[in-house]
């Protein structure tokens, strides 16, 4: 298995704690993990990139996995933002981050109502 990204670290939004952890089992599971890369073309046969070298690579592959950003969630706030006389937005539904600044938005909204 291979992970690729185009930043220089995997995993760089978990605590250090997880990271580490995670770095740990993924090194003894034997997975690849390639950095700095930018990605040319996703064929059936599998991803051809640009590695951090500047030269081109082939990955096979039978299945990639795409994990490229995140975006809010509105759907549920626009539908009802009109049709009450009070509804808030907190969590992934302002911006995807981590849990703890939903509970933080949650507890904050909470304690003002």
């Amino acid at each position: 298995m291979t992970v690729t990204r185009r930043g220089q670290e995997i995993a760089t939004n978990e605590n250090w704690t997880l990271r580490r952890a995670l770095l740990i089992r993924l090194e003894r599971k034997g997975v690849v993990a390639l950095t700095g890369v930018s990605y040319r073309t996703l064929t059936d046969k599998g991803l051809a990139i640009t590695n951090k070298e500047g030269k081109e690579q082939f990955i096979e592959a039978d299945t990639v996995v795409m994990a490229a950003g995140a975006r809010p969630r509105t759907e549920l706030y626009e539908a009802l933002k009109d049709r009450l006389p009070e509804v808030h937005s907190i969590g992934d539904c302002v911006s995807p981050r981590f849990i703890m600044d939903a509970i933080t938005e949650a507890y904050d909204l909470a304690s003002s109502i």
